[in-house]
């Protein structure tokens, strides 16, 4: 299920004086990556009013939006009991809106690009465009836009798949009678997501049958069922060799589509195992062991 096209001009100016001043923010601040949850974007009018044809447009980081098969994931207004389901409602009772995600999607897989409401053109690039068809909202009311709507069944919106630091939520403005434009609000006035990591998880490194403590050997990490929603795992492409060097850029790796190699060295620790990696955000820690004839590593990803 698809939503039409029909994307609004953004001017990152404010061009209009006559413009209401928008305060921000979104609840909670930050997200499990690859979990389900609920975030709130409340956007309260500070100053001035909006009225019918009026409205506001909203914009989770892209990464919020990136998904396996580097797809982006379907995020719409369509179906209530569908995954990642937006909706958007007033604080008032006397005021409606309309809540669509322009080209939005159900899909799981999505490879269509979209229109950025801030940046370059991305598949990525999803934004909430909510607009008033009845009555006013002033100084003090405000409309929410909620990413993950459970009311009618779904399981929510997954959070960023991989941890990030605080990464802007933009929002805009626009008046009826500006045509349709949308005025972005400053980026130093965009709230902040922050995308944290989840509990480790347990992954299986394949190690040669020559592999020896002391000596380099090249692995092979997997993560079968990790993440029930994703079978994602994010590991280290390749660790600094002998220990005590940082990992190098960290990866993707998905189960079913296959393993990822990693190069360590492998040492003995004060547990009797074995470690590989240094001090960088990630790092495997690999104890050899004989099963069903074979010499296999049990890894553990660490933060």
């Amino acid at each position: 299920m698809r939503a039409d096209r029909g994307y609004a001009r953004v001017s990152v100016e404010r061009a209009n004086a006559m413009l209401p001043r928008i305060h921000a923010s979104v609840s909670p601040s930050q997200g499990t990556a690859g979990a389900y949850g609920t975030w709130v974007v409340r956007c309260m009018v500070a100053a001035g009013a909006l009225g019918p044809g009026d409205g506001i447009a909203v914009a989770l980081p892209n990464t919020w939006h990136a998904w396996l098969r580097n797809s982006a994931k379907g995020v719409h207004s369509l179906d209530p009991a569908s995954p990642n389901y937006v909706s958007a409602r007033a604080s008032r009772d006397d005021v409606d809106v309309r809540c669509v995600v322009p080209d939005g999607s159900t899909d799981e897989y999505e490879k269509s690009t979209r229109e950025a409401l801030a940046g370059p053109p991305n598949r990525c690039a999803y934004h909430t465009e909510v607009t008033l068809t009845r009555g006013t909202l002033r100084a003090g009311d405000w409309i929410d836009v909620t990413y993950g709507d459970t009311g009618g069944g779904s399981p929510g919106f997954t959070a960023a798949l991989h941890p990030n630091g605080p990464e802007p939520v933009r929002v805009a403005v626009r008046l009826a009678a500006d045509g349709g434009d949308y005025a972005l609000l400053p980026e130093e006035e965009s709230p902040l997501l922050v995308t944290k990591a989840a509990e480790p998880v347990e992954v299986v490194a394949y190690a040669p049958s020559h592999a020896r403590v002391g000596a380099e050997a090249v692995c092979h990490v997997i993560a079968p069922g990790c993440l029930a929603e994703c079978r994602c795992v994010r590991a280290p492409h390749v660790c600094g060799i002998g220990g005590g060097r940082p990992c190098g850029v960290p990866g993707n790796g998905d189960a079913q589509s296959g393993d990822r190699p990693v190069r360590a060295a492998v040492h003995a620790d004060r547990a009797g195992g074995a470690a590989a990696g240094g001090d960088g955000a990630y790092g495997i820690r690999l104890a050899l062991r004989q099963a069903q004839g074979e010499r296999r590593g049990q890894a553990q990803h660490e933060r």
